[in-house]
């Protein structure tokens, strides 16, 4: 793999990659810009790092999605993991592969990719990574922080509950009025602030789980 960048922040990485997994890294990437999710916010669901997602659409080495990360996409784009996986392309043939990446840029906040084969001159496709975050409203924060109280109810968090689960109970309680930024921020909340209900994060077959805290009890002195 060649990866170069020059003095206007612009990446350029180059591969030489079985066409299969390309088409497969393609069809995922295109389903998850055609339903709205960000890089970051997908990397989130699935309880990875914030540049799991972007790793493995630039093709870095060594990096690829697993069985378990196809199945929760699925569940979080409600789609058929065959989908996914794009079962109709057989072509094991290798091909150029390059990608041309614009580092965030302050004022737009944003990240512009170009995916190629062969030669620039026949781009795939492009698309515009939107980061920038809207702030919620705190009546959108207050139905969160009640949507994960009830799914701790609802299901134990005893053993770690991953983001996944959360996000599509709550997106199914508040009929998609939330993003996936939103219940991060809502658990970063619970995890940080001291209070009744409270979270912490674990790390479990490599993946972020958030467990409940349960309060201290507090021994009260009955006097004789």
């Amino acid at each position: 793999m060649e990866t170069t960048i020059n003095n206007a922040g612009l990446i350029k990485v180059k591969a030489q990659l079985f066409k299969s997994y390309i088409d497969n890294i393609c069809n995922i990437q295109s389903t998850r810009i055609l339903l709205g999710y960000t890089q970051q916010e997908l990397s989130f669901l699935l309880g990875k790092p914030q540049n799991y997602v972007s790793d493995i659409e630039t093709f870095t080495p060594g990096k690829e999605y697993t069985v378990t990360d196809i199945f929760r996409m699925s569940q979080i784009f409600k789609c058929d993991p065959k989908y996914l996986l794009g079962e109709n392309f057989k072509s094991d043939s290798k091909v150029e592969v390059g990608v041309y990446q614009y580092l965030p840029d302050e004022d737009t906040q944003c990240t512009e990719a170009y995916l190629f084969m062969g030669d620039k001159n026949r781009v795939l496709y492009t698309f515009m990574e939107d980061i920038s975050y809207k702030t919620m409203s705190d009546e959108l924060r207050k139905s969160l922080i009640n949507a994960v109280i009830s799914y701790s109810e609802s299901y134990s968090f005893n053993g770690g509950a991953e983001a996944c689960g959360i996000f599509l109970y709550s997106r199914n309680l508040l009929k998609n009025k939330m993003r996936p930024q939103d219940l991060q921020l809502v658990l970063n909340l619970l995890v940080r602030i001291p209070g009744d209900y409270k979270l912490k994060t674990i790390i479990h077959d490599g993946r972020v789980k958030y467990v409940r805290i349960q309060p201290q009890i507090k021994e009260c002195e009955i006097d004789n």
